[in-house]
């Protein structure tokens, strides 16, 4: 049985001494007015140019080494909050997130207090080359509105193999009902979901029945599901109120590899979320740290 533990992580000065100066960041990610804009009307916007190519190379070699280090019975797609459990001298994790880019930004939206309350790795394994193709994610909403998500691609994505799917516009509909659970299938699926505070929105009055289930070009007029396709490194970051689902990995052979942040601004009610470490030996309270802070303790 996994024991609880208590981990102290300094982040003093990490950024040029983690990566031995490695810029993980493209010198062509430059958030634009145009940007934001778009992000207001549309909900999310994306970035096709985000990591560098060292810095895509560098975060797939460790994402990797924590899938070669889990624990079978931990859930791959659901690795939580991994900068709480890396050491002081190599919190790659903490370092991407507290990138100045990616804080610059963040705080046009959010303010000046942000902080990180969630990392997240989630792999979907290729259907083709594993018989199975990861679970397809009901569409729903993130919390309120003083929340952001910055969806990283590892991989190419598109909507063969997962690729994230937005409801265009539909962040300006407010906080949507759940969809009532019908079924025994959608009973199951509705019981793995809970667990990660994952519920399915009624979006029926949003999408007539006869509209195309996705569109992959994004224009500023037209409304509807958006499917990304990105290249790898390329990134997305879209308004928790907007509806968002993917699809199963239905590709033969393109495993979907993704790092999800979300942050927060303002005051955080602390939740008591329990989260299992990746490799199964231990577990730890969830926490919402600044991105100012110069220590985190799970």
């Amino acid at each position: 049985m996994a024991r609880q533990v208590q981990v102290r992580v300094a982040h003093v000065g990490l950024g040029r001494q983690l990566a031995a100066g490695v810029e993980l960041l493209s010198k062509r990610f430059q958030p634009r007015e145009k940007h934001s804009i778009f992000f207001q009307r549309n909900g999310f916007v994306t970035f096709p140019e985000f990591l560098s190519p060292a810095g895509l190379r560098y975060l797939r070699r460790r994402v990797d080494e924590i899938y070669r280090d889990k624990h079978p019975q931990v859930d791959g797609e659901w690795i939580l909050n991994v900068h709480q459990c890396l050491p002081r001298t190599d919190n790659w994790m903490w370092s991407l997130a507290t990138h100045h880019k990616i804080v610059d930004m963040l705080q046009s939206y959010l303010g000046a207090d942000v902080q990180l309350y969630a990392s997240q790795l989630h792999r979907k394994v290729s259907a083709g080359a594993h018989g199975h193709g990861g679970h397809a994610v009901p569409i729903h909403q993130d919390g309120d509105e003083n929340v952001l998500t910055l969806w990283i691609a590892l991989d190419d994505v598109d909507e063969t193999n997962g690729g994230l799917r937005v409801l265009r516009g539909g962040h300006k509909y407010g906080r949507l009902p759940f969809q009532p659970v019908k079924t025994h299938a959608e009973l199951s699926d509705a019981e793995y979901f809970s667990r990660y505070n994952v519920f399915r929105a009624d979006v029926s009055k949003l999408l007539p029945s006869h509209a195309p289930l996705v569109s992959t070009r994004a224009t500023q007029r037209n409304e509807g599901m958006y499917c990304y396709r990105l290249k790898a490194g390329g990134a997305a970051m879209h308004h928790p109120l907007l509806p968002h689902c993917s699809e199963s990995n239905m590709s033969m052979d393109r495993d979907r590899r993704v790092i999800i942040l979300r942050f927060m601004s303002g005051v955080i009610q602390e939740k008591e979320d329990v989260i299992q470490h990746w490799d199964g030996s231990t577990t730890f309270t969830r926490r919402a740290f600044p991105l100012t802070c110069t220590s985190v303790t799970t």
